[in-house]
């Protein structure tokens, strides 16, 4: 990951020719160090092993970042024999090959979450909220869809009132006014327009303000649409992600496995400065006497 950073930061202020050389040699030498801890494993463990083990998740992710940090090795390495070779409009479509096998690259970075418990929470409890979040998207977009037609429709008769007020037409194209036309011109931008509001992409008295020439009734259809989304909605959205999370990542073996490690040490130390305040004299020898005279004292007895 470092190696990755440096070589960036030279490719963001030198040309390509002057990149230096032992960059690329250096992360191709540690891609083959990556495949060789795979193939390891692969004969450590068997196939059976390594594909439905107990780390059989973990070994399938490693083997898909090694996977893709391997194909954009072979990409780079192909895309600059090529360029090379070449220049012109074909040489053109090969460095736009080289940099999204470059991109790739940062899959790698990735690997290093599995070996920090703190990290393997935040992405087990990320992963496991996927499909509340997909429910939630689904939901969002029925509340914004259904707000969206119902404002759209007022503001659309609105306009075409003021047309054919304009014109004496009844068949006139409705025309709104400048603001109406930025928040409410459409049911896309409408719907838009109610995401911005409740993500603060747009204060929401902003584009309620051109509403009340339309009706207090959109202003009101506004108002409790802001209520329901996020006085309600996101807070019980919120809750069935945090609920879902805890339970992911207290169902982890591995995490649960450390936790208890880390308890059992906190356990062995305090027994430990137990014994070591039961000790005055420091021979490492206790008889029942030292024990009930330390049993008195108030910071051994707690």
């Amino acid at each position: 990951a470092i190696l990755l950073g440096v070589e960036i930061d030279y490719a963001s202020t030198l040309p390509e020719a002057d990149i230096p050389a032992w960059l690329g040699l250096l992360n191709a030498v540690i891609v083959c160090v990556f495949v060789l801890e795979i193939i390891l494993k692969l004969i450590a463990y068997g196939c059976r092993g390594f594909w439905r083990g107990p780390q059989a998740w973990w070994n399938i992710f490693d083997f898909f970042i090694v996977a893709v940090s391997a194909l954009e090795t072979v990409l780079d390495l192909w895309a600059r024999s090529l360029v090379a070779a070449i220049w012109g409009s074909d040489a053109f479509s090969v460095v736009r090959t080289m940099r999204l096998a470059r991109a790739l690259r940062g899959m790698r970075f990735l690997r290093v979450f599995r070996y920090f418990s703190a990290l393997r929470v935040l992405v087990l409890s990320i992963v496991s909220t996927i499909n509340s979040l997909l429910w939630t998207i689904v939901l969002l977009f029925i509340i914004f869809y259904s707000f969206g037609v119902i404002l759209t429709q007022l503001v659309t008769d609105y306009c075409r009132f003021l047309a054919v007020e304009a014109s004496n037409n009844m068949n006139a194209v409705p025309e709104c006014p400048a603001e109406l036309d930025k928040y409410w011109s459409s049911i896309g931008q409408s719907m838009l327009t109610l995401f911005y509001a409740i993500t603060n992409g747009v204060a929401w008295s902003d584009a309620v303000r051109p509403l009340e020439d339309v009706s207090l009734l959109a202003v009101a259809f506004v108002i409790f649409y802001i209520i329901i989304s996020v006085f309600t909605l996101l807070n019980v959205v919120t809750g069935v992600f945090v609920n879902t999370a805890i339970e992911r990542a207290s169902a982890d073996k591995d995490i649960a496995a450390l936790k208890a490690f880390q308890k059992r040490k906190e356990q062995i130390q305090v027994l430990r400065h137990a014994f070591e305040a039961m000790d005055h004299w420091q021979t490492n020898n206790l008889k029942i006497k030292d024990i009930e005279e330390a049993m008195g004292l108030e910071s051994v007895g707690a």
